[in-house]
């Protein structure tokens, strides 16, 4: 409808207007597209350096916290929201599970690596 009024057109939205608008269509999605696919990746590449961290040993498969990632200062993994995103990216795929544990202020959230997730898998990542 819009190119049909900036067109200068009244009444029904003709053929051409509408072609307009699927072209535009297909513009806007391929950029929203890369737009979305560098959020998502660099959640993937966060969730995988997590994954590397916990086959090494670095982290303990029977539990862990955000804090925990981020005072060790590892090399893409010191950005508070990314490594969020990457948790719960592998939360998400079921390579850890996520315990609510109450403490006096705010909740803690305890990540443990999801026994039913395969070790391989997770040596893979």
């Amino acid at each position: 409808m819009v190119f049909h009024l900036a067109g200068g057109h009244s009444g029904p939205v003709g053929f051409p207007s509408t072609l307009r608008a699927l072209h535009w269509a297909v513009y806007l999605e391929s950029h929203a597209r890369r737009c979305y696919g560098a959020a998502q990746a660099g959640e993937a590449d966060t969730a995988r350096r997590i994954l590397e961290r916990i086959a090494k040993g670095d982290l303990p498969r029977e539990g862990f916290g955000t804090r925990d990632i981020q005072r060790a200062c590892w090399s893409g993994l010191a950005d508070q929201k990314q490594v969020s995103a990457g948790l719960d990216l592998l939360v998400e795929l079921g390579h850890l599970e996520a315990w609510q544990e109450p403490t006096r202020g705010r909740v803690k959230t305890l990540y443990i690596v999801n026994p039913k997730s395969s070790q391989t898998a997770v040596a893979k990542h």
